[in-house]
């Protein structure tokens, strides 16, 4: 049975009693008016699985996405669902900054175990470069870009590694204060406050290590 809501209200009784793919067309048309909350499930699999289908016009009210959920109703609101849809670019934005600022792009050798090799540090890079943005945000109380860290990281990251290498505490302690004090000064977000309004930060969330 298929029942949900319409930009918030009840679905109308036409609906029910009726599968989803009989009410394609007219689910497309209401949409375009409203975002749809749909329960419904999928019943070819004994027991049935019942979730959530979410339908949301662009605001070129052509296109619709469809996204399907099982976050509960009473806590996650259709629009915080698509807030929290909308972070997927975050992802493509660490793959630009891993082969733009960690050389993860492509590497002239012949050689699997090399190649290999050459992936791993980048990613051990990258890895190293958010930990140190995450680092100033949580020490220094700005708001951290990452991107900014990644693009200017390189003039620290030579005396950390060597730092490492040496194994000495002291001269590693001094090069990743050196590293903290440049991040804080040179990537802070520019819009802060935006972001929490209308940006990645909005929902509240924050890293791991800073909550």
């Amino acid at each position: 049975m298929l029942e949900g809501y319409s930009s918030g209200k009840p679905l109308a009784k036409k609906f029910k009693g009726r599968t989803l793919k009989e009410n394609r067309l007219a689910l497309m048309k209401l949409a375009k008016s409203g975002p749809l909350d749909l329960r419904v499930s999928y019943s070819r699999k004994k027991p049935s699985v019942p979730f959530r289908l979410l339908m949301i016009c662009y605001p070129n009210k052509k296109d619709i996405i469809y996204l399907v959920t099982n976050l509960a109703a009473e806590k996650y609101t259709v629009k915080v669902i698509t807030t929290a849809y909308c972070l997927r670019w975050q992802i493509e934005l660490l793959f630009k900054e891993w082969k733009s600022y960690s050389n993860l792009h492509k590497f002239h050798t012949k050689n699997a175990a090399i190649a290999e090799g050459l992936i791993w540090s980048s990613l051990a890079a990258a890895i190293l470069k958010r930990y140190l943005a995450l680092l100033t945000q949580r020490l220094k109380h700005v708001d951290i870009s990452t991107q900014s860290v990644a693009k200017c990281a390189g003039y620290v990251m030579e005396k950390i590694l060597i730092s490492g290498f040496k194994g000495s505490i002291y001269l590693l302690k001094k090069a990743i204060d050196s590293a903290i004090k440049l991040f804080a000064h040179c990537a802070k977000r520019s819009r802060p406050d935006r972001d929490r309004k209308t940006g990645r930060l909005q929902l509240g969330l924050v890293p791991v290590m800073g909550a």
